[in-house]
């Protein structure tokens, strides 16, 4: 509830601010770059790095609250039940765009499948793989208090990477293949 609530306002609130502060708002617009390395830039700091905080969030929080007993499973089960929340109600939240869209024949019914398929179904599992991986590197915090803050930094910052890459190359074979390796790295944990 946290997650999908509290986390998807906090990312819209990021979203509405960051359009006028300086530096922000650059980083923001960077995700619209026709240079594939800007779009990279912006998707995975502007994109990326805000979903991926705000998902894991309420995990950490969780996490810590259950003590240093907790098992880096635990905190990446955790993390899946917080990213699926998170990309289910993103996925709510476009699919009511796309029927506008769709409703003002801004593109075909097949289009409009096709958006609606990939959103509904596969997008909210890749934000819970994404979540999963990063709470995982948040469980294995518990274990070493002195590096702590950096091992959910780096956690943190591999999904916020993947993420930004995956958004930059949705649109071609690319994006499949990163959401397999996202698999891949989350099953590897």
């Amino acid at each position: 509830f946290t997650t999908s609530i509290l986390g998807v306002m906090a990312v819209i609130l990021v979203d509405r601010i960051g359009r006028f502060l300086p530096g922000i708002r650059d980083v923001m617009a960077a995700g619209e770059s026709a240079s594939i390395f800007g779009r990279f830039f912006g998707m995975t700091l502007g994109v990326g790095f805000v979903e991926e905080t705000a998902k894991l969030f309420p995990v950490l929080w969780l996490s810590r609250s259950l003590g240093s007993e907790v098992r880096p499973t635990t905190v990446a089960y955790l993390g899946v039940i917080s990213g699926l929340a998170f990309g289910a109600t993103e996925a709510i939240l476009y699919s009511m765009m796309y029927a506008e869209g769709h409703a003002a024949s801004a593109f075909g019914y097949g289009d409009y499948l096709i958006i609606q398929l990939l959103r509904l179904i596969s997008l909210p599992f890749l934000h819970a793989i994404w979540t999963g991986t990063s709470a995982y590197f948040a469980g294995l915090s518990a274990i070493n208090d002195a590096a702590r803050r950096v091992v959910i930094l780096a956690g943190l910052s591999g999904v916020s990477i993947l993420h930004g890459a995956y958004n930059t190359m949705a649109a071609n074979w690319l994006g499949f293949v990163l959401a397999m390796l996202s698999l891949a790295i989350f099953v590897g944990y």
